[in-house]
């Protein structure tokens, strides 16, 4: 029977690939027996002494800089010690070798080691970071020994500096370990779980953009611990830069008129919102969180609890400097006027309770402007008396008080503007008429933060404005593109009556620029001929038991038309006109020194005189 012409080429077809099918086995068969025969020993021994392991290259933090591009925060080099568990079959004879030479007791690195090992948490094949930032003779030291130490590396990381040590270290923060909750949220995002992160200021405002992105290598080693070669790598890309808004050499000159002194100064520009100073003292080495030295822990029980951020977290009572808000309530609630007079005669008697003014036998017969000027109490106990709480809860809540300022550092308090209501949810308790007198001063339950009173004296200054404070100068990529840039943001405006606002602005230019104001040491007429305009305050606190007086002064210059405003607070001081308005001083005239008045232009009657 002939095959048909179909059935030849199809035969052929089924040979051909049986022989390549075949052919294939051939070269595997080859391949494996050349594998496992003829070379094994040989690659079962390097397999045996080389491993390749994978090193995480850490990316630098973008840098943190003052207005005017001086470093307050970069980075430099540092090497850790590292171990791959691993390669570590016994933790006895390694922490027995590392323990001269690193200063770690040798018992608490095998408890470390061991913790790590079991550690669910730890990925597989990741370096556990033994010790940071080793010296010079520590390095010199494992390296001579490297061959003995299985599992044991030296790593370059770049670890955080912070350059002006304790001057900005509110303002700009510091960083730290991530903690478990932090790596569960982010580490989606590229976070490792040994990262550091920032944990207060400015670090932690701006992590997602001072954070850079890890790069890697593999690397070949033998069984001495030596590299045998670089098998990838990918570099990595460093964080972008932040630039603030204030100036670190104004900050300085305001840290050296502290003093031993704790307290605030916060310098604002009063048309924008910038934050020109950002002082809270006492403060502290952020470089201790860096680099993870031992004295961190002495910070968290310092007695002058150094780590708290007066500026945004302070809660105080604003004693006198509350006096304008309570002028504006009493004026548009037609209590007083301009003309109204009130005799001092150093006390005010309520319910058979005696008031009594700072000036122990009065002031004598006072008005609105020199009851500002002189801050006489017995002129607004009178108010208090007679319009209550709640006109002053309504023009405190105007100007802030008892809300965040909506700055964006974490952790920022609102303070207690008190109502009846909030007094009867808190204390269960009803308001007192006598609470209302004490309300008039800036006593009894209210509190306020630095930051709301920044924000007030700014308003005052600039006739009625709300401002959102902000840090934010600009966010620049490594790249040098600009990424963001911080701005001013109106948040309301108080729509104040304009004489009534000249009236009580008249009296604040008094307190400083007047023979009898209390203000007087924060005076720039002699030095630079700039009005200041302000309002001191010494605001009564119980602390422990302990009856004490914080100093204030709040601000704002030139009084005309404000570019900047100031408020000072010292702690512990009697009086704002003794303590807090010196430092005010200061402060103004830093600015003013280094930032200048524009000269107006003559005007064409001088120009021709002058020709």
């Amino acid at each position: 029977m002939r095959r048909s012409i179909r059935e030849v080429p199809f035969q052929m077809n089924i040979r051909i690939i049986l022989f390549m099918i075949f052919l294939c086995m051939v070269i595997i068969v080859s391949r494996l027996w050349n594998l496992q025969i003829t070379h094994g020993e040989e690659y079962r021994e390097i397999s045996k002494n080389n491993q390749v392991r994978k090193i995480i290259l850490t990316a630098p933090r973008g840098n943190i800089y003052d207005r005017n591009g001086v470093v307050l925060a970069d980075t430099r080099p540092s090497y850790d010690l590292t171990v791959f568990l691993e390669d570590v079959d016994d933790v006895e004879p390694l922490a027995e070798a590392l323990a001269p030479i690193i200063q770690i007791d040798k018992e608490d690195i095998k408890s470390r080691l061991q913790k790590a090992m079991t550690d669910r948490m730890r990925l597989p094949y990741i370096p556990y970071t033994l010790k940071k930032d080793l010296d010079l003779s520590e390095i010199i030291r494992i390296e001579e020994i490297n061959f003995e130490l299985p599992g044991v590396s030296i790593s370059p990381v770049p670890i955080r500096h912070y350059t002006h040590d304790g001057l900005t270290a509110h303002v700009v923060g510091y960083i730290g370990k991530i903690s478990r909750s932090e790596y569960e949220t982010l580490g989606e995002k590229g976070y490792l779980q040994w990262d550091t992160i920032g944990k207060t200021g400015a670090e932690k405002s701006f992590e997602e953009y001072l954070k850079g992105v890890h790069g890697g290598k593999q690397v070949q080693i033998d069984n001495r611990n030596l590299l045998v070669s670089v098998l990838g790598k990918k570099d990595p890309v460093q964080g972008n830069d932040v630039y603030l808004t204030i100036d670190v050499e104004i900050q300085k000159k305001i840290i050296e008129a502290f003093g031993e002194y704790k307290g605030v100064c916060i310098l604002m520009n009063a048309r924008t919102g910038e934050i020109l100073s950002y002082v809270s003292r006492p403060g502290f080495d952020p470089n201790v969180f860096a680099t993870g030295d031992a004295s961190i822990s002495q910070l968290f029980v310092d007695e002058n609890h150094p780590l708290v951020d007066r500026v945004i977290s302070g809660e105080y009572a604003p004693g006198s400097t509350f006096k304008p808000v309570v002028a504006l309530a009493a004026l548009k609630n037609r209590i007083i006027d301009d003309k109204t007079s009130v005799l001092c005669t150093g006390v005010f008697t309520f319910g058979g309770i005696r008031f009594k003014c700072w000036k122990r036998y009065g002031h004598g017969e006072v008005n609105l402007n020199t009851s500002l000027e002189q801050s006489c109490n017995v002129f607004y106990y009178n108010i208090g008396k007679e319009i209550g709480w709640e006109p002053i809860y309504e023009t405190g809540r105007l100007f802030g008080f008892g809300s965040p300022t909506g700055f964006i550092f974490e952790g920022e308090k609102s303070g207690i503007l008190p109502s009846e209501d909030w007094k009867k949810a808190k204390l269960g308790e009803p308001w007192y008429k006598g609470e209302s007198i004490n309300y008039s001063i800036g006593q009894g339950y209210l509190l306020v933060t630095p930051l709301q009173m920044a924000v007030y004296a700014a308003a005052l200054g600039n006739r009625g404005t709300i401002l959102r404070p902000f840090v934010e100068k600009r966010i620049v990529g490594n790249d040098g593109v600009l990424i963001d840039q911080g701005k001013a943001e109106y948040r309301k405006n108080l729509n104040l009556n304009e004489q009534s606002l000249e009236w009580v602005r008249h009296g604040l230019y008094c307190v400083v620029n007047s023979k009898k104001g209390t203000g007087r040491r924060a005076s720039l007429l002699k030095e630079l001929n700039i009005e200041v305009s302000g309002k001191t305050g010494t605001a009564q606190a119980a602390e422990g038991g302990e009856r004490i007086n914080h100093s204030w002064f709040m601000s704002y210059a030139p009084s005309g038309n404000p570019v900047v405003a100031c408020i000072v607070l010292v702690e512990r001081k009697d009086s704002g006109a003794q303590y807090a308005a010196p430092i005010a001083h200061v402060a103004l005239k830093a600015y003013f020194e280094k930032y200048p008045l524009p000269q107006e232009a003559p005007s064409q009657e001088e120009k021709e005189e002058n020709s």
